[in-house]
């Protein structure tokens, strides 16, 4: 169910985990769906890049989505307090042997409306907090692949 594109939607591969959480059927509609991020980046010695935001046309399966399930766990991070039920998806992240923090939250309003945010910090400092909205768009994903997410802008 990755909705996001890495880097500028910093929420990518982050909305779904552990497939042993996950409710009997999934929580939202199946097929194309379209995310609108918001990434705010605050990176130590780098320029500040103000907030950034694109749309993702994604399409989302059965496959898709146990898939993201079972493989979503990032390299270096370990991700607690997972709970997945039928109204949400959260967890908190810590990567890098703890020197990189976070909290994603993700709210199932309907089975085909989301909403959610991530915060993620290294030490006290804030290295970026991204918001996004997702839609159901149509139970037909067009030529767009569950692997292949498209940048709508």
């Amino acid at each position: 169910m990755s909705f996001f594109v890495a880097k500028s939607g910093i929420v990518a591969g982050f909305l779904v985990t552990t497939l042993f959480q996950t409710p009997a059927a999934p929580p939202i509609k199946m097929g194309l769906w379209e995310t609108s991020s918001t990434v705010k980046m605050n990176i130590p010695n780098l320029p500040f890049m103000g907030p950034r935001s694109n749309k993702v046309h994604s399409c989302l399966t059965p496959e898709s989505y146990a898939k993201g399930m079972a493989t979503a766990q990032q390299k270096d991070c370990i991700h607690t307090n997972v709970s997945i039920t039928d109204k949400g998806y959260s967890f908190d992240l810590s990567c890098r042997g703890g020197k990189e923090t976070g909290r994603f939250e993700m709210i199932f309003d309907s089975p085909e409306a989301t909403h959610g945010t991530m915060h993620l910090s290294a030490g006290s400092s804030t290295i970026s907090d991204s918001t996004f909205t997702a839609s159901f768009v149509s139970t037909d994903c067009g030529g767009i692949t569950p692997d292949k997410p498209q940048l709508v802008h």
